[in-house]
């Protein structure tokens, strides 16, 4: 009895993560929606303007998400070299395929940036895999960290770390000033999957005694990211030229963090048993390898979209384009990579079958 619950426990928790996962990859499909159509704005501030730029206003908090897994799981998982060898393996399965399809095609030509198509993750093609990459690289030295250091310890430095880097960043811009102390993408990360790290240690106090506090700061943080670029365009505009309209939802925003732990925290309290969950978890890193290619994104947003293009559409068109087309990407996307699963699955089965005829 006991070991069917603790089945049930763990298959709820698998679920739970990939809900997490899929729903980090749809704010990063329609944040590249909104960053990658070369939009031409008026210089009047317009709500269509603001309508793209709250879309974009999540693809961050979507890497966030992505990485809070990974140290949510940091303590619980192996570190195998074969993990790297997959993931290098699929990532420049993808960025070659593309490559190669294209220049087939006569869509591009042989250029010195082919390059980048064959080493994706050296020649820093996709940042994220990249950046992924080195991060699993140093996760046995995380791990090793966290074995060793008091997590309360690790809380408070956390804390302080984060909020002296962030008030360097306001400083910076609030003061016009040329320089200020800033946080590289991969330290960032080393962070968030502390953090994750820290959610799983924590996490039964937390759901049990601080869900409202989570909800609060969950609404308040959601609120501040809605209002960001209208409330960055209200302020007058020599003093708002210094702030970027993502300045409360990028990668080392403060608000961005809050919003995200809050979410993961509260998206863990879901209890799902679901296979659909698991097979769509397991397509998303592909998702963001297909979509996001350099070649493929200029021809989605850009030549076939045209988005541009219907920046003046009536609302209700404009508004149904904005939400089908990620839509219809990320789900392109994941029939194309439960294809290539299969058709590898099928490749491997049928070598099974040929070495068992033909044994040497």
């Amino acid at each position: 009895m006991l070991q069917k619950e603790f089945e049930g426990k763990m298959l709820a928790r698998r679920s739970n993560i990939e809900l997490i996962r899929i729903i980090s990859m749809l704010m990063i499909v329609f944040h590249h929606y909104a960053v990658h159509s070369k939009w031409v704005f008026s210089e009047v501030y317009s709500n269509r303007q603001y309508f793209i730029e709250v879309i974009g206003s999540f693809g961050k908090i979507g890497v966030i998400l992505f990485v809070l897994i990974t140290g949510y799981f940091l303590t619980d998982s192996t570190w195998k070299p074969k993990k790297l060898s997959k993931l290098w393996g699929l990532v420049t399965f993808y960025s070659l395929s593309i490559y190669l399809l294209f220049l087939f095609l006569g869509k591009i030509q042989l250029s010195k940036y082919g390059w980048g198509y064959l080493f994706p993750i050296p020649l820093s093609l996709y940042w994220f895999p990249t950046y992924f990459f080195f991060l699993y690289l140093l996760l046995p030295m995380l791990k090793t960290f966290v074995a060793a250091v008091d997590n309360k310890k690790i809380l408070s430095s956390l804390i302080f770390f984060i909020c002296a880097a962030r008030l360097s960043a306001v400083l910076k811009n609030v003061t016009d000033y040329g320089t200020s102390f800033s946080l590289d993408k991969l330290f960032l990360m080393i962070i968030f999957v502390l953090i994750g790290y820290l959610i799983k240690e924590y996490e039964d106090q937390i759901i049990e005694r601080h869900t409202a506090l989570l909800l609060i700061l969950g609404i308040f943080s959601f609120a501040l990211i809605i209002a960001g670029p209208k409330l960055i365009n209200s302020l007058n505009d020599s003093f708002a030229l210094h702030f970027s309209h993502y300045f409360l939802a990028e990668l080392n925003s403060l608000t961005a963090l809050v919003f995200s732990v809050c979410l993961f925290i509260l998206l863990l309290k879901v209890n799902i048993q679901s296979l659909l969950a698991k097979l769509l978890g397991s397509c998303m890193f592909a998702v963001l390898l297909i979509h996001d290619n350099p070649i493929v994104r200029d021809t989605l947003w850009v030549q076939t979209f045209k988005n541009a293009e219907h920046f003046l559409d009536p609302w209700p068109q404009f508004i149904l384009r904005a939400v089908a087309e990620p839509l219809l990407v990320f789900f392109l996307c994941v029939l194309i990579e439960l294809a290539r699963k299969t058709i590898l699955k099928f490749l491997r089965r049928f070598r099974s079958t040929e070495l068992a005829k033909n044994p040497t």
